[in-house]
């Protein structure tokens, strides 16, 4: 993702497509993929597209990722996150991938932001953070 970032606005699609192609991402709806690589990046999507927040986690930890802040009349939350444990051969505790799924609905700005905290625990022990543009 920072070659995306230092080369531009051109090809930013194919470059988050293949960053979430990599990085384990469903986007089987065909819209864009961010993951944890991508924290901090800005993002364009056109209306009626969807995003795929792909972020990993171990709900064995006690530790799961919420959604935080986010303009609600520029993307609606369409799903999750929703918890996939990853293959691990019947091992438990290896912790898996959470999938959260945006669609742009309105022509502006927003800054999408996820937590990772534990469950009683004010403090985050990590944050995500996307900004959408939406054309």
């Amino acid at each position: 993702m920072q070659a995306w970032r230092l080369a531009g606005w051109g090809g930013a699609a194919a470059a988050l497509i293949l960053a979430g192609w990599a990085g384990g991402c469903e986007s089987h709806r065909g819209g864009q993929c961010v993951t944890e690589a991508d924290n901090g990046a800005a993002v364009r999507l056109e209306r009626g597209e969807e995003l795929e927040i792909c972020l990993t986690g171990n709900p064995t930890t006690g530790y799961r990722w919420e959604v935080g802040a986010y303009d609600a009349a520029v993307v609606a939350r369409m799903e999750g996150p929703r918890y996939a444990a990853d293959d691990s051969g019947g091992k438990v505790g290896t912790g898996g991938r959470y999938y959260t799924v945006f669609e742009a609905v309105q022509r502006g700005q927003t800054e999408i932001v996820m937590t990772y905290r534990q469950a009683g625990n004010a403090d985050p022990g990590s944050v995500f953070r996307v900004v959408v543009s939406v054309e």
